[in-house]
């Protein structure tokens, strides 16, 4: 398999029905970072809490504390990850709360849930890896999607873990 990185913004409604068409990807994987005030406690933007439970609703399979996930590593805390099935409506619901992929973040106006992530159960590997905050993107698949180019990096430089959901608990 092939990793591919993003060139360009990327608009959500664009990848998420290439993953679907192109890897029949049926699981989609978002987190919630803590954000660390004064006290240095770490706490949970609660709109993205809010706006998380609605666009999953049904969707939701489980909600977990993680240590890393897809493309990210964390030190010192832990995230909130929610794992929930994917198809097209879920698509096109996410698209309507915000379609550039790179605007979904915990502290962002909107305050979207953030690290967008998409595989197949059972996969060996996720379809797509987002790192929100640091704008990249990526897709391991064997063909190229729309506003993506060769990457030099390879599946194990992008923090796929080997535990559940591929996170580090």
């Amino acid at each position: 398999m092939a990793v591919w990185e993003n060139v360009a913004e990327i608009q959500l409604s664009e990848i998420l029905t290439w993953c679907l068409e192109n890897e029949r990807v049926d699981t989609l994987l978002i987190t919630s970072r803590q954000s660390f005030g004064n006290s240095g406690k770490g706490e949970y933007e609660k709109g993205a809490e809010r706006k998380t439970k609605n666009l999953l609703e049904k969707h939701l399979i489980e909600r977990f504390e993680a240590r890393g996930w897809p493309g990210t590593k964390l030190t010192n805390h832990k995230g909130r990850v929610y794992v929930s099935a994917f198809d097209t409506q879920l698509a096109k619901k996410m698209a309507k709360a915000e379609n550039n992929l790179f605007k979904w973040s915990n502290v962002s106006r909107k305050a979207l849930p953030e690290d967008v992530c998409l595989f197949r159960r059972g996969a060996k590997a996720p379809t797509l890896i987002s790192i929100i905050h640091e704008r990249e993107a990526w897709v391991i698949a064997e063909t190229c999607p729309p506003g993506f180019t060769a990457s030099s990096f390879s599946p194990e430089e992008l923090y796929i873990w080997s535990g559940k959901y591929f996170c580090r608990i």
